[in-house]
Parts: structure tokens; sequence; C-alpha cells
């Protein structure tokens, strides 16, 4: 049974006797009382009955006649305090006719009397006399069948509160007796439960020892006899997680040795014997000195010094200091030696557990990284230097290139124009149609060469030769035909937001409109065919932003951070519809980085998209 259903069951059985008990001393002691009380009000009615029957006529209501019978039941009767007889005076008042206390003679009686004249009834009422309790019983005087007056018997209840006095004190003694038979009864059944914690106990102080093979006995099923179950098992667990420390110790590779308070060696793991070449009867219990090299490491018999000591003994732990260690044919070996200190619950060293890897190993990959390291640092260098060159060589290619072919093309232009001049006096439209698409792919040649020239020039940083500090709003104002002649006016509309106050830059006013150009020409061209194209000209601070967007498809985000670099395209390059290199953002960067400003897109799902750029704002000269 379980030793908590144990206590209720005890617990309740001595509540239930204990109120059981003490509604029978309740009960037994008011049927005490009131068996002394109805004896007394017996004795009172045998008095008076008494007292009436030497009554014959009122000539018998003499003092000295009733004097020798009220003293007779006085005298009978040690209890009775005194006896008064009342006569009526008049309707409304008794007066004390004779009493065995001198000082009542003649006093008028209470209420009570005249009632029990009047209703011939008995009464009976406990009064206190000081510190006294007393009965008084009233009955009529009968005389030819008629109340002619009350006797007043008042009875003394010192024997009664005695009585009950003597009563309570043994049942106070019986409830004594009671409780220590409990409390005995208690004292018995807790021992039943400590003797086994106390062996409990016993078992857990020898495993405290290091004693592990201990274990509780269980004598019983209920709660000390689980608990007892499950203190075996965690020592059982404690042992098997002993026996796997002992196993991973064992079996781990680096160095372990286990210091005492005062620097003896406790323990040590095979891979230190295998390391230092000791058997473990030639360490265990010796200064930690003799596997350390000797010299500034070892001094004083105190291995760590310094910072080191601070470290360990304050933060409980030191991390890979490198040190020497000594094997028995006192060869050095470099180690990275970590340490953690064991303290007791009162901050009281028990043990300093030493962790040491062979650096040699580490040196030699270490050594092996560094080559490696320095080779394919090398062959990077070389590789970046082959790049370099080649880039160059592209560079010097495409300038070369560039600036071989814009001679001829000049010429070839200026030759297309006076052959269109001429076919057009011909009269020969399909000869002057020729003439216009030759003209045309010219040009597309000279802008692919003026575009490679032009950033050729900026990455050599010869674009800032013409910055000037200049009104950005009123220039782009000045060029608002010139951005409407690049949207198709039949299907695209542009809409421009310039703000009314002056927006003052310092850059080359001609390379901004050049970059808006491009911004507005692609928006047209890679938009929707029926759009709106919104210039916007923002104030942001110290900075002046403009943006133009558009609706269009949009832009993959892989793509954003792309497009404004050399040779890069929005379209896929087989599905490519409109003509180009890849120049054109790439110099809008190169010319607004020149002038410390910022350039970016932005695609806004189903909105369209964004392109910017920054540049300071300056105070006007």
């Amino acid at each position: 049974m379980k030793v908590g259903l144990q206590f209720k069951i005890i617990g309740t059985v001595f509540l239930i006797f204990l109120i059981l008990f003490s509604l029978f001393v309740y009960t037994h002691t008011q049927k005490y009382q009131r068996l002394l009380k109805d004896s007394y009000i017996t004795e009172a009615k045998a008095i008076a009955n008494a007292l009436d029957a030497n009554i014959r006529s009122r000539a018998d209501l003499a003092r000295d006649v009733l004097e020798a019978n009220v003293y007779k039941h006085i005298w009978l009767n040690p209890n009775i305090l005194k006896i008064d007889i009342n006569l009526p005076q008049n309707d409304n008042q008794l007066m004390t006719f004779f009493s065995n206390d001198q000082t009542e003679i003649n006093a008028t009686s209470d209420a009570d009397n005249l009632q029990v004249l009047k209703e011939g009834i008995l009464i009976n009422k406990i009064t206190k006399l000081g510190d006294q309790r007393i009965l008084q019983v009233i009955t009529p005087i009968h005389l030819s069948g008629q109340s002619i007056g009350t006797y007043q018997i008042d009875f003394t209840l010192e024997n009664v509160d005695q009585a009950m006095a003597d009563e309570v004190k043994t049942m106070v003694v019986y409830y004594i007796l009671i409780i220590l038979g409990f409390v005995l009864l208690l004292f018995i059944f807790s021992k039943s439960i400590t003797r086994p914690l106390k062996d409990l106990m016993i078992t857990a102080q020898a495993l405290a020892a290091g004693n592990l093979n201990q274990r509780a006995q269980i004598k019983s099923n209920d709660e000390v006899g689980q608990l007892a179950i499950s203190f075996n098992q965690m020592v059982d667990s404690l042992l098997l997680a002993e026996k796997y420390n002992e196993n991973l110790v064992q079996a781990v590779p680096v160095s372990l040795v286990v210091l005492n308070s005062d620097m003896t060696i406790r323990s040590v793991n095979p891979s230190t014997l295998q390391l230092l070449c000791y058997t473990e009867e030639e360490l265990v219990g010796v200064k930690v000195n003799k596997i350390f090299v000797k010299g500034e490491t070892v001094k004083k018999g105190r291995v760590f010094k310094g910072e080191e000591f601070v470290n360990l003994i304050e933060k409980g732990f030191i991390k890979d200091l490198e040190m020497l260690y000594q094997s028995s044919q006192k060869e050095e070996i470099p180690v990275g030696v970590s340490a953690s200190v064991i303290k007791d619950e009162t901050g009281k060293i028990l043990n300093i557990v030493v962790a040491a890897k062979d650096m040699r190993v580490y040196k030699e990959l270490e050594q092996e990284k560094l080559e490696a390291e320095k080779i394919k640092r090398e062959e990077t260098e070389k590789y970046v230097a082959k790049l370099e060159t080649l880039e160059k060589l592209k560079d010097d290619f495409l300038n070369i290139t560039t600036h071989e072919l814009r001679t001829p093309l000049t010429s070839i232009l200026v030759m297309i124009e006076i052959l269109k001049e001429k076919t057009r006096n011909m009269g020969d439209p399909e000869m002057a149609s020729q003439v216009g698409v030759v003209f045309s792919e010219a040009q597309r040649l000279k802008k692919i060469a003026d575009q490679i020239l032009t950033a050729t020039r900026f990455e050599n940083e010869k674009g800032l030769a013409k910055s000037k500090i200049f009104d950005l709003a009123a220039v782009v104002k000045d060029h608002l035909p010139v951005f409407e002649s690049l949207v198709d006016s039949k299907y695209q509309k542009i809409k421009f937001d310039i703000p009314p106050t002056q927006l003052w830059v310092n850059a080359d006013p001609d390379q901004i409109i050049e970059v808006l150009i491009n911004f507005v020409d692609n928006a047209a061209k890679y938009g929707s065919k029926k759009q709106t194209i919104k210039v916007n000209m923002i104030v942001e601070g110290d900075k002046v932003r403009v943006e133009v967007r558009n609706r269009g498809n949009e832009i993959e985000p892989e793509k954003i951070n792309q497009i404004f670099y050399k040779f890069s395209q929005m379209e896929n390059v087989f599905l490519r519809q409109h003509e180009g290199l890849g120049l054109g953002l790439y110099i809008c960067r190169l010319i607004i980085e020149s002038y410390h400003g910022q350039i970016g897109a932005e695609s806004l799902p189903k909105e369209g998209n964004v392109f910017y750029f920054t540049l300071p704002r300056v105070k006007e000269e």
C-alpha cells in the first residue's frame, strides 16, 4: 500500500474516532448535568409536598412551626442554601414571610414568585451568587387546593460543578491518552518509512565516496520501495555512464592527464602513455613536472605561471597553450595544452584536467597547408595577370579598331549623304530606300564605335573634364521635345513630374541628358506597346533622384544587378528584338558614378520597372 494512502487512512480513522469520542463526551456530560438538575428539582418538589403536608390551616404558617420543618430539610440536604416562604401582601406583591436567611425576611419577592402564585406552576432557573452557581426552584404553597404562597428553594451547584470538572479532567486525560496513542502509532509507522530512507542515505553516502557497487535494499512496494528502485536504476545509469566515460577517455586520441590539487598526477589515459613512453605506475602519484620540459615553463613546482595560472584559477580554464612535453627518452614533444579546473561547491580545487594534442602532426599539416596556399596564390596571381593582360589586349584591340573605324565611317557617312541627295534628285525611290538603309547601318556602326570610345574614356578616368554647376530641372525642361521624340506618339505617352524649385548639381549637363535619354529610350523600347512613361524628379535630402517608370515585362532578379555592367543585355541573347552591344547602361553607370552619384533599377510585380539615378545637390554659384 502506498505511504500517502496509509497516512490518509490513519489520519481519517483518528479524526473520525476523535469526533465520535467528542460527541460521546458532550452527550454524556449534558446528560449527566441534566440528571443532576432533575434530581434537585425532584427533591425540591418533595420538600414542598412535605411542607404542604404540615399546613392544614393558616395557623400552621406560624414562623416557629415552619422553622422546625424547614431546618430539618436543610439539615438533611446540605446542598440547600436557603428556603424562602413567600406570602401575598396584595394582588401585585409577595413578601418573604420566613427564610433561614434572616436578611431575606419581609423582603419583596421577584416576579417569578408572583407568576408561580398566579398560575400555580413550577419554575426553575440557574443564577449566580458571586462566583457560585445556584439552582432556584419556585413552587406554589397549597392549602385546600388553592395556592396561598410560594416556596423558593435555592440549591448550590458547587457539587455539580465539581463533578463536571472531574468529568472534564477525566475526558482530558482520555484525550491525551488518545493523542499519545496516535503519536505512538505515527512514530511506529514513521519508523517503517525512515528506516529504509536511512538505509538509502547510507547507500547514497557510499556512492558519494565512489563505491558504485552499493545498492539500496527493496523491502516494500510503496513509494519508498519505488524510490529505492529508482535509486538503483540511477546508480546503474551512473555506473554505465562511468564505464562509457572510461571507455571514451581510453579511446580519445589526445593525451589526458588528471591532476590533484597538489599538482600530482592522479590518472592518465593510454594516449598519454603512448605519447610519452611511460607506464601508468611511473606517472601516477608523481609531480606533473615530470612530463614537462624543465626550464622557464616549469618553475617552483608549477606548470602554469603568470597570466596563464590566473586565467586557469579565476576563469576555470585555459585553451590552446603551446608547451613542451618530455618523453621518457628525453624527447621534446610540442603540444597544444587546454586545461580545466574542477571545484567543489565551496570553490575549493579538486582536480585539474589537462588535455594535450601532439602538435608535431599539426605542424606538419600546417606547413603543408602553407605551401599549398603559396602555390595556389602564385597560380592565382599568374591567372589574374593573364586575365589582366587579355583584358588589356581586348581593350587595346577595341580602341584601335574603333579609332580605325571612325575615320572611314565618317567618310562613308559623308559620301552616303551626297549619294542620298543625288538619288533624291534622280527620282528613283528604290535606290533612295537602299541608300537610306546603308546610311542607317553606317550610323549604327558609328554609334557603337562612339559607345566603345566613351566607355574607354570613363574607364581611364577622363570623363570629368566638362563638369559644371547647373540647374538640372531647367536642363531637363529644355530637352522635353527630345524625350517626347523617343516614344511612339501613336500608342505611348510620356509624363514629367518636375518640381518648381531649382535643382543645382555639379556634372556635365550633356552627359546627364544622355543618361536620361538612354533611360527613356529603353523604357519605350522594352516597355508595353501601350503605356505611359513617367519621368519623376524627387528631392531626397541633399540628393536629387531622377527616375523613369514604365509598364513592361518584369526584369529577372538575378539580372537587376548585372544590367549596368559592360556588354550586359536585358533580353535573351538568342531572342533579341533590339540591337546594341550592351554598353548603354554601362556607360550610364560610369557617367553617374564619375559625379559621385548612384544608379540602379527596380522591378515591381504588376507595376513595371523603375530606372533611377541620384546626384548630390550643390549650392548655386
